[in-house]
């Protein structure tokens, strides 16, 4: 796991990503695994304006949380 990148963002405090796992955490400390996550949305989440927006449209639902 690399050291998790803080975002700006009302609902996300920090996102990581090692070995196709995406780990998400709030705001409020709570934190999501997913796991599946290809290195691409990984780079696209990182280069988006809105990590909750990207998070909830492309990533949950479609990949297993752990």
């Amino acid at each position: 796991m690399h050291d998790a990148m803080a975002v700006v963002s009302s609902w996300v405090k920090s996102i990581d990503w090692a070995n196709g796992v995406l780990t998400v955490t709030t705001k409020h400390n709570k934190i999501y695994r997913y796991a599946g996550v290809p290195d691409f949305l990984w780079r696209q989440l990182q280069a988006s304006p809105s990590k909750g927006e990207f998070i909830n449209n492309r990533i949950k639902g479609k990949y297993p949380a752990q």
